[in-house]
């Protein structure tokens, strides 16, 4: 589910899954990490949306 929210939106952020999910900050925040650890989404970019990988 994630995954789609991140190619529907074209935005793959911590905040993006908190809002869109209505998830908490360390639940988003592993999502994401899983998603890079899987090659879908590129490595933390500062304050920017992480680079999306997979598709």
């Amino acid at each position: 589910q994630s995954w789609a929210i991140i190619k529907e939106t074209r935005r793959a952020s911590v905040s993006m899954l908190q809002r869109r999910l209505k998830l908490g900050y360390n639940r988003a925040a592993r999502i994401m990490d899983i998603l890079h650890e899987r090659g879908y989404v590129g490595p933390e970019n500062g304050s920017s949306p992480r680079e999306i990988l997979g598709d």
